[in-house]
């Protein structure tokens, strides 16, 4: 059940969220009125908040994953690293900052890394959620790549675009593997 929204159809979970969401007569409004608040906010419709909204709907959409992810790692943890800190005195916040994160810290990096890069792969959800509006407040890069190339027929600027997105994750990514050798433990 929990890792259901990362299994489900990107556009399935647009529809359901949009439904959810919808200021008139939404599940999510209805569910604002009965507790007293009679003007909910226009997630998806207002400028401000579109955005932050479709973030959220795709961190909801991966965090099961990321949790699977992170419990194998923290599972993953000899025991015997534990025993020894509690015998040194250690707290479980120390041992938490001391044992755990830095054996973790592989995982950690890898997952930062791909989560970076998957949030730039985000046009499906933006085109049946919002098609870039209200005005252009959800418009992002991959959205308008696609329409330069598909809509406008602008082939030549589109690629151009999708090569400046690609050098743009790329140095993204080559600086975190460059930080990562500060903190990231094998």
């Amino acid at each position: 059940l929990i890792f259901t929204p990362f299994v489900t159809n990107i556009v399935a979970v647009a529809i359901l969220w949009g439904l959810l969401l919808n200021p008139f007569g939404g599940l999510v409004i209805e569910a604002l009125k009965l507790v007293g608040v009679q003007e909910g906010p226009m997630w998806l419709y207002g400028p401000q908040t579109s955005l932050p909204t479709l973030a959220a709907i795709s961190v909801w959409k991966d965090v099961a994953f990321q949790m699977i992810v992170y419990m194998a790692a923290i599972n993953n943890v000899p025991r015997e690293l534990y025993e020894s800190a509690e015998v040194d005195g250690a707290s479980k916040l120390r041992q938490f900052f001391s044992v755990t994160l830095p054996m973790i810290s592989p995982t950690v990096f890898a997952m930062v890394v791909t989560s970076i890069i998957s949030s730039f792969q985000n046009y499906a959800l933006v085109r049946t959620m919002t098609n870039g509006g209200p005005g252009d407040a959800s418009r992002v890069a991959v959205l308008n790549i696609y329409e330069q190339a598909f809509d406008y027929s602008r082939f030549s600027y589109a690629s151009a675009q999708a090569i400046m997105l690609f050098g743009m994750i790329m140095i993204i990514t080559v600086i975190q593997w460059r930080g990562q050798k500060k903190w990231v433990h094998y």
